[in-house]
């Protein structure tokens, strides 16, 4: 079933790189504070997957509780080979996805960050949610002093390229 995949059995520890963990019930009982600790850890989501003897009852509702804590998926077994494969993929693929993205998240980060151009974010009420370095040193305030004022701080005094007071309306914000 894993031919695909590098397969290494674990005792203690599960490996900072592991693209799906797959557990028994066993497994589950004696590792399930290492896996809650591991899968908080993660900055990348790596998912676990449950095999549960379904002959024992319902294991969605034996296991409830744990999904999304130290569990992402659970296969009652005996289940058909191409079953497990097919959610195993899944899984791996889930995993592959998440990577992507926080390597698109941490590309979009350093972008933001290193931009020679003042940014900051905000939400739709107008309040700032994030600044970018140039805002900072342009401002003279910390993201976390900027973090909840609004665009348009009766503290700030914004002004045109001719030094005439701009009103509010006429922000951008306001504007879009």
């Amino acid at each position: 079933l894993l031919a695909d995949h590098d397969v290494v059995e674990v005792d203690e520890a599960v490996p900072r790189d592991t693209a799906l963990c797959v557990v028994d019930e066993r497994g589950l009982k004696q590792a399930q504070a290492t896996l809650t600790d591991w899968k908080d850890s993660q900055s990348v989501h790596s998912p676990v997957l449950l095999l549960a003897e379904a002959d024992r009852g319902d294991p969605w509702e034996r296991y409830a509780h744990l999904l999304g804590q130290c569990l992402d998926d659970i296969q009652p077994i005996p289940v058909s080979r191409q079953a497990i494969r097919t959610r195993i993929e899944s899984l791996v693929t889930r995993h592959r996805d998440s990577k992507e993205l926080a390597n698109e998240r941490e590309l979009v980060r350093k972008i933001f960050q290193t931009s020679p151009i003042a940014t900051t974010v905000l939400d739709t009420e107008g309040n700032i949610i994030r600044a970018n370095e140039m805002a900072e040193e342009i401002l003279g305030l910390t993201e976390s002093d900027l973090s909840g004022r609004t665009y348009d701080d009766p503290e700030w005094r914004i002004f045109d390229r001719n030094g005439d007071p701009i009103p509010s309306d006429d922000l951008p914000f306001a504007r879009v």
